[in-house]
């Protein structure tokens, strides 16, 4: 895992990209599928927020969907209607690309590619309240190795 790391970190550096050297490397384990699926759809119901969707219509989605306890202490603040959609929020989607190319929705993962247009198409729409199970069925997950060590190849256009 080590030089996978260094690996990264050098291939970062050589597109200029900074990064934060003190971060650990990643722990040996990752979420399982139905984790990733599950946080997935929760950064689109609060990306979803923080762009306009009505508090209320993002709650009732993701309290049917059975996904409240796969939300983090602020998502939840934020779907209770308790606090205004802070800005970071708004950022989600950048991690739901990473979220599209682990769960094999989306085939380049990469630094310096811009957001897919289509991105939104692949996650459930929630202004027409669709359920999840389309999603959940489309998505196959990468396998850990390849998470892991990110096939740098693979991983830029």
């Amino acid at each position: 895992m080590k030089a996978s790391r260094q690996k990264a970190l050098t291939y970062a550096g050589t597109l200029g990209i900074p990064v934060g050297r003190h971060l650990p490397p990643v722990g040996g384990h990752l979420r399982s599928p139905s984790a990733l699926v599950e946080r997935a759809l929760c950064l689109n119901a609060v990306a979803a927020v923080s762009f306009g969707l009505p508090v209320q219509t993002g709650r009732k989605w993701i309290e049917r969907e059975g996904l409240w306890f796969a939300l983090t202490p602020a998502e939840r603040t934020l779907l209770a209607g308790q606090g205004p959609a802070h800005p970071t929020f708004r950022k989600s989607v950048q991690s739901l690309c990473a979220f599209a190319w682990l769960l094999g929705l989306e085939p380049v993962l990469s630094p310096i590619s811009p957001i897919p247009a289509d991105l939104v198409k692949m996650l459930p729409d929630l202004k027409s309240d669709e359920p999840c199970e389309r999603f959940r069925s489309e998505v196959h997950c990468v396998t850990e190795a390849e998470a892991l060590g990110m096939q740098i190849g693979r991983a830029h256009v």
